[in-house]
């Protein structure tokens, strides 16, 4: 991880930003420079969107798709904890943070990050507190 990657991760939190439902996206990366792009939740608007985060095939395709074509790579999912912890959820380890190495979730009640990398078959999960990601992007 290195500054320019915590800054797109503070404007990552910064963009999802609703008190009750997740919402998140895909974080992409070319030439150790990254973008963040938000993604809809395809439960938006629902209960389910209290505690779950998917993405809308349709605006991956046209949003994220597209600049794959450009060179960009998917680097990790992004997604929101708004009323929980940042710590991953049996349901984002078994089926959401697959065909993402790294995955980070962001839970404004504690201003705290997770970061995980699947290293083989387990996931290792890092929690860094937002304050900290913001200094780390001074260096």
């Amino acid at each position: 991880m290195n500054a320019k990657l915590f800054k797109i991760m503070l404007q990552a939190a910064e963009s999802c930003t609703d008190p009750i439902e997740e919402q998140g996206g895909i974080i992409l990366s070319k030439n150790n420079e990254y973008c963040f792009v938000k993604v809809k939740n395809i439960h938006e608007g629902t209960a389910t969107a209290a505690g779950l985060y998917e993405t809308d095939q349709t605006e991956l395709r046209e949003n994220v798709l597209t600049r794959v074509g450009d060179g960009w790579k998917f680097y990790a999912s992004f997604h929101t904890h708004p009323q929980w912890s940042p710590c991953p959820s049996s349901l984002d380890l078994e089926k959401l943070f697959q065909g993402f190495r790294y995955n980070i979730i962001f839970a404004p009640t504690t201003n705290m990050f997770s970061h995980s990398e699947w290293i083989g078959e387990q996931s290792a999960v890092y929690y860094i507190p937002k304050k900290t990601v913001a200094a780390l992007t001074e260096v």
